[in-house]
This record gives structure tokens, C-alpha cells and sequence, in this order.
């Protein structure tokens, strides 16, 4: 499964490699100056006392001039000095001098058969410390200098150390900082991103915009635009909805009016398709009524003089004994539980809500499972709590079960599309809401605001 990355981690973490790219880049490049440099110098320190111990080399007093110039020598840069006949016999040599006269792998051949490489340091155990040795040879003597590299490996190693330092502050703050410029930067889309969120059913409201001209501006822009048309289109799809519902009322009830006229009338014969025709225009006129009724509460109105204080629980108890029966003949167990919590609501809507969801409940538990409805007080508001024990839905339809006339593709059973849609509607008619979750059947849970002066 991919892993999903906000757009403000990943610009985070590309500021954050190509900061640490570009300047362990430039840590190398001065790294590999510096090591050349002190090399290059200790190779003209090597050069210089390989001229004077040529000048010494003939004079007979040359193991004493040898061991003046080692103790003049600095303890951080210690001298060797060796020379040797044509034989490899020692003619001369400071204390502790490796051999040199040896072939080494990987000496630098240099001018006039000079050779310079590098040696562990004699004194040294675990051999991190190096010294680098010149070699000459003068007629039958070979002439070897050997200068000890600690200095300037110490120099090397705190040099490696404050830039490995110094890059991890880069990498830290360069990251800090591209958050913070990113969090900026981004602020105005999730200010969109919100304001979308919060917008009603009929996209009502438009999108924040900066005013700056760029682009997250003109995003702004086009989504405004966008949510304009939307909003027209639902608007019209919704005139469109109640007048039909407005003129189908009339000519269905006349319909129906005959129809019981005709029953009584009618044959035995003929009596059977008049009861089945009767039936289907009741389901018509029950889905006019449904279409009417959410387009009146979805206008936002809500008739003040049937409000009153009533309480949820036994409100749900009486519709429970009454839904029993069905849920009995359906092999469902149905149960309520609960605690008084009182609302002031209208309460033929507010039961209408609540019988929505427990049929849409009964309609999708299977033979020998149970529905759950449970009146409790929840996070301070009132909480109607519907659960079945059926299939669940899946996380991609918990927003679009409250459209209208929507269905899963499991949903096989017999419904109008709209009772789902109607409950929310009242809820949110009522100052309140209906949520659905799945955490393995279906729950619906309904909320309302508390009576006032009501703190369980």
C-alpha cells in the first residue's frame, strides 16, 4: 500500500536532501583540498631536510648533525633520518626509524628518482598515526627523511568532525526552516481546504482567497467559480424536485380517491389489482411527501410553535415497542438502553429521524442479528445511538449514504433512498447531525443539542 505524504513533508524533505546533498558536497571537496594541501607542505618540509642532509651526508660528524636536527625537531612533527650504503647497511640513523629502504606499493614516484610515501608511525598501536617518508639517492647512499603526520592528522580529524557537526545544524534548521516556510506557504490551501469542509449541502459560501495573484489565488478563483455552478445546478435540481413533488401530489391523490372508489365498486375479480394498484400509488404519494419534507427542512425551515422539551428516551421507547413487532417478524432482536435526556426539538420530526434510522437498521441486519439503540448524554450533547449487526459499509460510502436516493451495492432491500437523508436533515434542522461509522456492522448515532439548564 503506498504510504500518503502531505505536500508540506515532501517539500520538507527535499529541502532537507538537497541541503544535506549540496553541503556534504562541499564538505568533501574541502576535505580533499586540505588533506592535498598539508601534504603538499610537509612534501616541501621533506624536500628541504632531504637538501641539508645531502649537504651533511659527506661529513664525518653526520650521525651527530642527525641527531641535533631530530631533537631540534617540533614534538607534534618528529623527524626521522636514515641513510644507508649501497649495500642497504646503515651508514646513519635517528632512533626509532622505520625502515625505508624497503619497496612500498604505493610510493609516489617524484623528480630525480626521488620517492615519497606513507608509513604507520612507529610509536603508534593502533597505527591512525602516520608519518610520510621522502627517499633520495645520492651516488651509493640512499637518503631517507621521514616527518611525523600528527599535526596535521589532528588538524584533518577536528576539521571532519566540525563540518560532520556543522552539517547535521544545516540539515536540522534547513529542515526546520522549510517546514516553517512550507506551513506559510500552504496556510492558504489549508484555509481553503477548511472552508470547503465547512461548507453546507448547497455548497453555500465560497473558498478564502489571498488576493496576492498567485496561484494558490487563482485555485481560490476557478474552485469559487466551480462551486458558483455547482451551487446553480443543485439549486435547480432541487426546484425541479419539489415542483414535480408539488404537481405529482394533486393528480396522485385524485388517482388514489378514484382508485378506493373503484374498490368499492369492483368485483372479486377485479378487486386483487385495484388493492395492488392502491398500494403502489401510497408508495408514490409517501415518496412526494418525503421529497417535500427534505426540501423544506434542507431550506433551513423550522416551525418554532412545535418545538418543545421532551424527553429522547422515552420518545424512543415508544417508537421501539411500536417497531418491535416488525423487527420480530424479520427474526431481529431490537433493543433500547439507555438514560432520560431531554431536548427541545419537534417531536413527530425528531421521532420520524429516529424511526429512519432503526428501519434502515432492520432493513440491513440479517436473520438472528440485533439492533442496538442506546439514549445517552455524550460529549454534552444528546445522543441517539443506532447499531446493527449487519455487513457494515464501507469507508468510501459513510458520507454518501446520506444522499439522496443513493444505495451500497449490497444494499438489495426495498427503500426509497431517503430516510438516511431525511434524518440528517432534521438533525440538522435541530442545531444537530447525524454521523455514521462501521467498526464492523453499520452505527448511526444522532445528536442534538441539550435542553437548556440540562447538564446530564
Amino acid at each position: 500500500m503506498k504510504m500518503k505524504t502531505s505536500i508540506r513533508m515532501r517539500v520538507v524533505v527535499g529541502v532537507f536532501l538537497v541541503v544535506v546533498g549540496l553541503v556534504a558536497a562541499q564538505n568533501a571537496y574541502v576535505l580533499n583540498r586540505f588533506e592535498r594541501n598539508f601534504r603538499e607542505e610537509i612534501d616541501d618540509d621533506l624536500d628541504e631536510e632531504l637538501e641539508e642532509l645531502r649537504a651533511a651526508s659527506e661529513s664525518d660528524r653526520l650521525q651527530e648533525w642527525i641527531e641535533r636536527a631530530t631533537a631540534a625537531s617540533r614534538e607534534d612533527q618528529e623527524l626521522f633520518i636514515e641513510v644507508l650504503d649501497a649495500n642497504g647497511g646503515v651508514v646513519a640513523r635517528s632512533e626509532s626509524v622505520p625502515g625505508c629502504g624497503a619497496e612500498v606499493a604505493d610510493a609516489i614516484p617524484k623528480r630525480n628518482g626521488l620517492r615519497v610515501w606513507e608509513l604507520p608511525h612507529p610509536r603508534s598501536s593502533s597505527g591512525a598515526r602516520h608519518i610520510r617518508i621522502a627517499e633520495l639517492h645520492v651516488g651509493s647512499r640512499t637518503l631517507c627523511v621521514a616527518l611525523s603526520m600528527e599535526q596535521v592528522q589532528r588538524w584533518y580529524w577536528n576539521l571532519r568532525g566540525n563540518l560532520a557537526a556543522t552539517l547535521v545544524l544545516i540539515a536540522v534548521l534547513g529542515a526546520l526552516a522549510a517546514w516553517w516556510v512550507a506551513a506559510r506557504a500552504l496556510r492558504p490551501i489549508a484555509e481553503i481546504v477548511a472552508r470547503a469542509r465547512s461548507l453546507g449541502a448547497l455548497t453555500d459560501g465560497s473558498l478564502p482567497r489571498t488576493g496576492s495573484g498567485d496561484e494558490v489565488d487563482r485555485l481560490a478563483a476557478v474552485l469559487n467559480d466551480l462551486l458558483q455552478r455547482i451551487r446553480a445546478e443543485v439549486l435547480r435540481v432541487r426546484r425541479v424536485t419539489a415542483d414535480v413533488a408539488h404537481a405529482l401530489r394533486t393528480p396522485l391523490t385524485a388517482i388514489r380517491g378514484n382508485l378506493e372508489l373503484q374498490i368499492g365498486r369492483a368485483d372479486e375479480a377485479h378487486i386483487d389489482v385495484l388493492v395492488s394498484s392502491l398500494e403502489q400509488v401510497d408508495e408514490l404519494v409517501r415518496l412526494v411527501n418525503q421529497l417535500l419534507l427534505l426540501e423544506k427542512l434542507e431550506s433551513g425551515s423550522l416551525d418554532a410553535r412545535k418545538v418543545e422539551r421532551i424527553d429522547l428516551h422515552e420518545l424512543a421507547r415508544g417508537l421501539v415497542d411500536h417497531q418491535r413487532v416488525i423487527a420480530e417478524e424479520r427474526g431481529v432482536s431490537l433493543r433500547l438502553h439507555g438514560e432520560a435526556v431531554f431536548v427541545h426539538a419537534d417531536p413527530a420530526q425528531i421521532r420520524q429521524a429516529i424511526a429512519n434510522l432503526v428501519d434502515n437498521a432492520l432493513r440491513h441486519t440479517p436473520l438472528g442479528g440485533m439492533v442496538d439503540v442506546e439514549v445517552r448524554t455524550e460529549d454534552g450533547k444528546a445522543s441517539v445511538r443506532v447499531a446493527d449487526s449487519g455487513s457494515g459499509i464501507s469507508p468510501g460510502e459513510l458520507e454518501r449514504v446520506f444522499e439522496r436516493f443513493y444505495s451500497t451495492a449490497e444494499d438489495q432491500s426495498s427503500g426509497t433512498g431517503l430516510g438516511l437523508p431525511i434524518a440528517r436533515a432534521i438533525a440538522r434542522a435541530h442545531g444537530g447531525d447525524v454521523s455514521a461509522f462501521s467498526p464492523g456492522g453499520a452505527v448511526f448515532t444522532l445528536e442534538l443539542p441539550l435542553a437548556h439548564g440540562v447538564a446530564r
